[in-house]
């Protein structure tokens, strides 16, 4: 069975001996991302609870409306993706690195002949649709890296990262043609990296890059308590973050 592997780490979350900082059991792609913006941000998100912005406001609702789909028990969409036929879904996905279980779920992965060619994720901005930032890539890569932890991925795996513009009304209009307008255009992807440019959607298209792990394991190292926490050096990111009323970092700094 292909998912064999799949559901061997699934119950190994449920049995996991792991105590890691926060006392948690398990660590998420998007924490680990996370990290490469601010370590002391993430930290105050888990004390304190998150905070919502604006921004992620709408980039939330953004991905609502645009990735809604059909809702299947987890069984019946691995049957599907076993029988062979095309299927875009998201799927939560674990893996164990360093004996840490590691969960995410990317917002879409494209299957064929049951194994993944494409992870996409959607990423919403209101001028930065050219750029990638470090955060969205080692997401992005780390689903990648799970995926081939799984064995369910294809050796020509696409690593996709969809920028749109931050617009809740233009998605709400245009819901179903963005994400066919997507995946239309990463059929024709065969080589990469590469980067397509439409309006108000940019699309970069890169390989599976192995070297992930390197920044996956730097990541860990944080929740195993081997280092103490990273905080941002960027002033600019301090001064737009939602918790700097009571970071004391920040007091540090005088932001």
């Amino acid at each position: 069975m292909r998912f064999s592997k799949y559901f061997e780490f699934l119950r190994s979350l449920s049995t996991s001996s792991q105590r890691l900082r926060f006392n948690r059991r398990y660590v998420t792609v998007s924490e680990i991302a996370q990290q490469f913006y601010c370590e002391e941000k993430l930290r105050l998100s888990i004390i304190e609870g998150k905070v919502e912005t604006e921004a992620t406001v709408l980039g939330t609702l953004i991905h609502e409306n645009l990735l809604r789909g059909e809702e299947l028990s987890l069984e019946e969409l691995l049957r599907r993706i076993e029988s062979g036929y095309r299927v875009v879904a998201s799927l939560p996905l674990v893996g164990i690195i360093d004996e840490i279980p590691i969960v995410g779920i990317p917002d879409a992965i494209v299957f064929i002949n049951g194994i993944a060619s494409i992870v996409i994720e959607l990423k919403t901005s209101n001028k930065w649709l050219d750029t990638v930032f470090k955060t969205e890539y080692v997401q992005a890569q780390t689903y990648a890296y799970l995926l081939h932890e799984l064995n369910i991925a294809s050796k020509n795996l696409i690593v996709s990262i969809a920028k749109l513009k931050r617009d809740p009304e233009y998605v709400k209009s245009k819901r179903l043609e963005i994400l066919k307008e997507i995946l239309k255009i990463l059929d024709q992807v065969s080589i990469t990296p590469i980067i397509i440019h439409k309006k108000d959607l940019t699309i970069h298209c890169m390989p599976f890059d192995e070297s992930i792990i390197h920044d996956i394991k730097w990541a860990l190292a944080f929740w195993k308590m081997e280092r103490e926490l990273q905080p941002t050096s960027s002033l600019s990111r301090c001064l737009s973050c939602e918790y700097r009323h009571i970071c004391s970092l920040c007091n540090v700094r005088k932001v």
